[in-house]
């Protein structure tokens, strides 16, 4: 039957020195602590408790990547400390929320002279790169927002009641949503973007822009009938 589990956890960061070891309250040691999952000293280990961890917590640092091993302990004292062959995991820290931004819309109305095909931006991320970007946008019954009469689009409709997110496909870096608005109606954008560690952007606010399809007409209001000098 199993024992107790001890396990370590080794910093390997980008600047020197290279490797250290999680000593309890930081990532100081030169050599190998370890910790007892179950609590209670012994064989050299330190207990694990909310102390320890809520300094690693703190000590992680993002950018670096951090390994664990964990070392199984029977009732006989058998382990894998002895046989020098390690369960591990590896994985990179990453705690800083994506750069995001949205280009497009940026004008107040769009039109015939200056037309909008999507929503566009850039979405940048320092450790773990993009996972996703997501855009929601809201439709009026006429040209301003009233609440209970917004349409929210679905991916193909102005379908749903409530405010819904749409994921935008292809390249994360410099994004691009494609789609159609309706003309002589008030629009509401606003996006986010996540990275592959979880972490979300601010959610850019609201951008509204009313879009216009139709050119000015200009009308004769006098038809002069005689010349003039």
């Amino acid at each position: 039957g199993m024992s107790h589990v001890d396990f370590s956890i080794k910093e390997d960061r980008m600047v020197t020195p290279a490797t250290h070891f999680f000593d309890g309250a930081a990532f100081l040691a030169e050599t190998t602590t370890y910790f007892r999952a179950s609590g209670g000293n012994g064989s050299g280990s330190v207990a694990w408790s909310s102390s320890p961890a809520a300094a690693l917590t703190s000590a992680l640092v993002s950018g670096n990547t951090y390994t664990v091993w964990a070392d199984p302990v029977d009732l006989a004292g058998g382990s894998q400390v002895v046989t020098g062959v390690y369960a591990a995991a590896t994985f990179l820290w990453d705690n800083v929320r994506p750069d995001f931004s949205v280009m497009v819309p940026s004008r107040a109305i769009y039109g015939v002279n200056n037309p909008i095909t999507g929503i566009a931006g850039t979405a940048l991320e320092a450790y773990s790169w993009m996972s996703s970007v997501q855009v929601q946008v809201r439709i009026t019954s006429t040209t301003d927002f009233n609440g209970a009469a917004d349409r929210w689009w679905d991916g193909s409709l102005y379908a749903s009641a409530v405010s819904s997110w749409v994921s935008v496909g292809g390249a994360l870096t410099d994004w691009l949503y494609p789609m159609s608005f309706t003309p002589y109606r008030k629009h509401g954008v606003i996006a986010r973007a996540f990275d592959r560690a979880g972490n979300s952007s601010q959610t850019a606010r609201e951008m509204t822009f009313i879009y216009d399809t139709t050119a000015p007409v200009i009308a004769a209001l006098y038809q002069p009938s005689k010349m003039y000098h």
